[in-house]
């Protein structure tokens, strides 16, 4: 049977001539001058290579050096690829000449074997970044290597991933000390490096905000792509337990899962998060640290990382038994509870220049009334997931929809008080003290910068949770009133439904119009499957069928598929039920998260007026 003839490397076909002599392939094309395999032997890529001749009987075949790339997305499995041709092959190592420690280099290896050869390798790792632990096996190095986890980002993508790191996780999430991180960057000497599984973790929250042009540039088709990408290799690490730092990994793992869903299913984001819960309570993390060794800087990180984890688990807990666990019985003996973070938890301070350099002089390093806001932003959300349940609700909407079979979970269980007068007033009053700082108000700015976007949705988010917790407190009180009472007071409760309803609605449409529906995290969608019931039961009532009705339901299936690629509620709501699905499909769903019809017209008729 014919064969096609062998591609012949010559330079007329674009390769250099040192990989033509070597009949390698050449990278030059999708690299540029120097290409892959120059840059990485620190040869000269311009046909005029030097290469020392030694024999093959007098030489030994020496892998290259493991280094972390930085300049490329596929450099690794690039040298694992030549790596493995070169044993296969027994062709004679290339030395050159600006580095005669390699011969001596070949000769322990000769002695000492390659698993000597392949802790030496680990030198070349990035100063800002941890190294390697010594105890890993040679077949665990070259896992790591093979799945890409000791790819680091290029310098320009890191700048833009961190930058949308400060400006729409960390106000979320605030584990990381900043200045200790961004000054391991500028230095890069080493002296307090960073975690490798945490730097991991960072750059996969950020890429769910940086500019898709970014993306594009680092060589990745989609956003979805780059984050599966930057997901594995941060997952890898967890695989190979690479981290010895149980601190370093909750923050790592919190980061993983926080913001959006887990790539498949709910399963992979419960089991990560239930190990984190495992690590911080295993640490005492719960404790307070104000009697330990630790400095300032170190018991605050301690702090705003538990209560970051603790609200995670108050907006996602799929029961309370996770909850139990954390507020469960302390032994005798142990450090007291930590104490309600506060805005003196947070180091806000202007960073240097060398440091703000890392992020190209980010405003938010700069100024202090952004910090502060910031931390306000956090301790507000705090308090309110004390006093709140979010997730049973969050938890009913996902059992509407993915386990039918299982829909009569309370949203609100409050044993022994009849209307749960105690939740709600609490809702109130968290609401009426809250600062300025936290309170919603849309940009004035007709292009608002990064930060006016980044800081409205923070707000907006704040205020979602509110309206949701309320709205579901309340329709569970309403759910329970006696028929005895008189129609005038059940009117009311109607009304202060309906309002929730309306400014749910509200918040999701401005969010839509600033084009960062896309960023909104997780817990929303469910919040968006009752706008969407709510707006589409308006929409289909024969008296106000309107037009603005109708666009309102076009923008929360709009949202609802921006949601798709980061969460698994989202895709299962625009797979299950659409415009197109059965009366009945929309019946049961309604029925549980709104007010039936006939309650509505006859006790309240004039709050679906007030919409036409």
């Amino acid at each position: 049977m014919p064969h096609s003839p062998k591609r012949v490397r010559t330079a007329q076909s674009g390769a250099c001539s040192h990989c033509v002599k070597r009949k390698k392939r050449c990278y030059i094309g999708v690299k540029g001058i120097p290409c892959t395999t120059c840059d990485r032997l620190e040869l000269p890529c311009d046909g005029k290579t030097i290469v020392a001749k030694v024999s093959g009987s007098q030489s030994k075949s020496r892998p290259p050096s493991l280094k972390y790339c930085e300049e490329g997305l596929f450099a690794s499995q690039l040298q694992l690829a030549e790596r493995k041709q070169r044993f296969r092959s027994g062709a004679p190592d290339i030395v050159s000449t600006t580095d005669p420690l390699d011969n001596y280099l070949s000769i322990i290896d000769r002695f000492l074997g390659l698993q000597h050869h392949l802790g030496l390798q680990m030198t070349n790792t990035p100063d800002y970044v941890t190294k390697l632990p010594d105890r890993l096996a040679a077949e665990d190095i070259e896992y790591i290597e093979t799945k890409g986890s000791l790819c680091l980002p290029t310098a320009r993508f890191r700048t833009e991933l961190l930058k949308s790191y400060i400006l729409w996780v960390h106000p979320e999430v605030p584990v990381l000390d900043l200045d200790l991180f961004l000054r391991a960057i500028a230095d890069n000497n080493g002296t307090n490096p960073i975690s490798l599984l945490l730097f991991h973790a960072v750059m996969f929250a950020g890429a769910a905000f940086v500019d898709v042009s970014h993306i594009h540039q680092e060589g990745y088709t989609t956003r979805e792509a780059a984050r599966e990408i930057l997901f594995q290799r941060a997952k890898v690490l967890l695989e190979t337990e690479c981290e010895d730092d149980r601190l370093a990994t909750v923050q790592a793992l919190l980061l993983l899962v926080h913001w959006q869903d887990v790539r498949n299913t709910e399963k992979d984001a419960s089991h990560l998060i239930g190990i984190a819960l495992s690590l911080a309570i295993s640490i005492g993390l719960h404790r307070s640290p104000d009697r330990s060794s630790m400095c300032l800087r170190q018991r605050h990180v301690w702090k705003r990382t538990w209560w970051s984890l603790y609200n995670h688990a108050r907006l996602t807990s799929e029961d309370l038994l996770t909850m139990m666990t954390i507020e469960g019985d302390h032994h005798v003996g142990e450090a007291p509870e930590l104490r309600m973070i506060t805005v003196c938890d947070f180091q806000i301070e202007i960073l240097a220049p060398e440091v703000r350099a890392v992020v190209d002089d980010c405003e938010v390093l700069r100024s202090l009334e952004k910090q502060t806001t910031h931390a306000i932003l956090f301790v507000e959300k705090t308090k309110l997931c004390c006093v709140s349940q979010f997730s049973s609700f969050s938890n009913r909407v996902k059992n509407l929809l993915l386990t039918p079979d299982k829909p009569g979970i309370q949203v609100c269980p409050k044993p022994g008080d009849l209307f749960g007068k105690r939740s709600l007033e609490e809702l109130e009053d968290w609401y009426t003290q809250l600062p300025y700082a936290a309170q919603h108000s849309f940009p004035i700015s007709l292009a608002p910068t990064p930060w006016e976007r980044s800081i409205y949705l923070h707000r907006a988010w704040l205020k979602l949770l509110h309206l949701g917790t309320s709205y579901a407190a309340l329709w569970e009180d309403i759910r329970g009133i006696p028929d005895s009472i008189n129609s005038e007071f059940k009117s009311q409760y109607l009304k202060t439904l309906d309002k929730y309803l309306v400014e749910v609605t509200d918040l999701f449409e401005e969010v839509y119009s600033l084009d960062i529906a896309g960023f909104l995290p997780g817990p929303a969608v469910a919040l968006l499957v009752l706008a969407l019931a709510y707006n589409r039961r308006l929409r289909d009532c024969d008296k106000f069928k309107t037009r603005k009705g109708a666009l309102k339901v076009h923008q929360c299936w709009n949202i609802m598929r921006q949601l798709r690629s980061v969460s698994y509620l989202a895709r299962g709501m625009d797979g299950l039920l659409n415009d197109r699905a059965s009366d009945h499909q929309w019946h049961r769903l309604t029925s549980f998260l709104l007010i039936p019809l006939n309650t509505l017209s006859t006790e309240c008729g004039c709050i679906w007026g007030s919409h036409e």
